[in-house]
Order: structure tokens, then C-alpha cells, then sequence
């Protein structure tokens, strides 16, 4: 795995950083400077504004909920191209909201809840990343994909192009875990619970890899839900790495 750091620095902007460099089973490297991740942009500063503009973003994905981005928006015009809203949909608060309601409940683990979550991103046809993976085999990059935290939404949409790609499951999910060191939290959930908190707040590697084996329950294996599911064959994938890996 490469280990220079792909953390980009964009001031007010958390856990923003570059798939490029993580190396490929084929001794190939994702390029650099095409494809990024991170957290909400809203709290982007006048500084990180310019900063964010030496990107040279092409298109940013907003995976939010229409009305978790409403209430939240990317104040952005000509700093960015153009902002290409992928909604998921229901959110995690959502999620959360219809166990909990307004308050934590004994007897449910939030941890739990978390890994059903993913399992549902693995086994559902979810066109936001149906979507995503389409505008990466068009070539409209640089492209920049997020939604609040950068983590759930954003992280398997990473590992699912990571693996598109031929990185090995070993630094996709170091690449996901780096999110415990890069996103710090709202503060917004510091009410409840120190147990359901750090299940939202964190990521943990069963989460992720609940995912995958969902998809692999649900559909054979990647190979099958990248065919059924996002449309690629091995040709399309083929172009994939020709576009993304050197």
C-alpha cells in the first residue's frame, strides 16, 4: 500500500482525501488528483474556498438526503463545476430516528443498527452509486463524492470503486478506517449515549465488511453485482482501470 499521505488539506473541510495512490493486485496505482472523498462542504471557509478551487473539481455528488442537503447547503458557485445531487435515501438519522425516536432505547444496540444499515447498502439496487460509478465511466472528474460525514454513504461508495479498480480488501479498508482519524463529529449527538454516539460517529471494519457480504448473499459476488447491479462487465471494468489506474 502506498503510504504517502492523500489526506488533502481544504480549510473548514473534514475527511477529505484522495483515492489516488492505494496500489492495485495487478502492481498498477490509482491515479492521482481524478476522484476524491469527503465530508459535508458547507462548513468550507473563504480560505478553503480558494483551496478548493486548485482542485479543479469537475462535478461534486452530493449523497445526502434531499433534505439533509436543503437544510445544510455547499455555498460553492464558481468554485466547483456543477454539483450533481445522487440523494440516499432513507438517511441514517432517519434510520436512527424511527428506532430511538428522541431517545435512546434499552435493548437496542446502535451497533447493530449500523451493520444492518450496510447490509442494506450491499444488498439494495441504490442508484446514487449506480449513478456515481456512471459518471466515472464517462470520464467527468475531477469528481469529488460526499455526504455529511464522509463515512457510511461516502465509504462504501470508496470501496466500491476501490475495488472496481483491483485494490485489495486489506487497504480498502484501511482507506475507510482512516475516517476515525479524519472526521471529529458534529457535537450534535453528544446528548446520548457514549455506546450509540461512537456507533454513529465511528466507523468499524464489521460495518463495511457487512457490506460486502451482503453483496456476496445477495448476488454471488462483486464480479455478479457489478454486472447486475451497476452495469459493468469486465470490458466496462477494463476501461475503468484504463481511465483510473497507471
Amino acid at each position: 500500500m502506498n503510504t504517502v499521505s492523500r489526506v488533502i488539506t481544504v480549510d473548514g473541510a473534514m475527511n477529505l482525501r484522495d483515492l489516488g495512490g492505494l496500489s492495485t493486485t495487478d502492481g498498477g496505482s490509482v491515479r492521482r488528483n481524478k476522484l476524491y472523498r469527503s465530508a459535508r462542504l458547507s462548513t468550507v471557509t473563504d480560505r478553503g474556498r480558494d483551496q478548493l478551487k486548485d482542485l479543479g473539481i469537475a462535478v461534486v455528488c452530493d449523497l445526502r438526503g434531499t433534505k439533509e442537503s436543503a437544510l445544510d447547503p455547499s455555498e460553492l458557485d464558481g468554485v466547483v463545476g456543477r454539483f450533481h445531487p445522487l440523494p440516499i435515501e432513507p438517511t441514517l438519522k432517519a434510520h436512527m430516528g424511527a428506532l430511538f425516536g428522541t431517545s435512546f432505547q434499552e435493548g437496542i444496540s446502535a451497533r447493530d443498527v449500523m451493520v444492518d444499515i450496510y447490509r442494506s447498502f450491499g444488498a439494495k439496487r441504490i442508484n446514487a452509486f449506480i449513478d456515481l460509478v456512471g459518471l466515472l465511466t464517462a470520464d467527468e472528474t475531477p469528481l469529488l463524492f460526499h455526504c455529511t460525514a464522509g463515512k457510511d454513504r461516502t465509504g462504501f461508495g470508496a470501496a466500491i470503486i476501490l475495488r472496481l479498480l483491483g485494490v485489495p480488501m486489506d487497504d480498502i479498508l484501511h482507506d475507510y478506517m482512516l475516517t476515525n482519524e479524519h472526521w471529529t463529529g458534529t457535537g450534535k449527538l453528544d446528548h446520548l449515549p457514549d455506546e450509540v454516539r461512537l456507533a454513529i460517529e465511528r466507523v468499524e471494519r464489521d460495518y463495511l465488511e457487512a457490506a460486502f457480504d451482503s453483496v456476496d448473499a445477495t448476488y454471488g459476488s462483486f464480479d455478479a453485482y457489478a454486472d447486475k447491479v451497476l452495469g459493468l462487465d469486465h470490458q466496462a471494468i477494463d476501461r475503468l482501470r484504463e481511465l483510473y489506474v497507471e
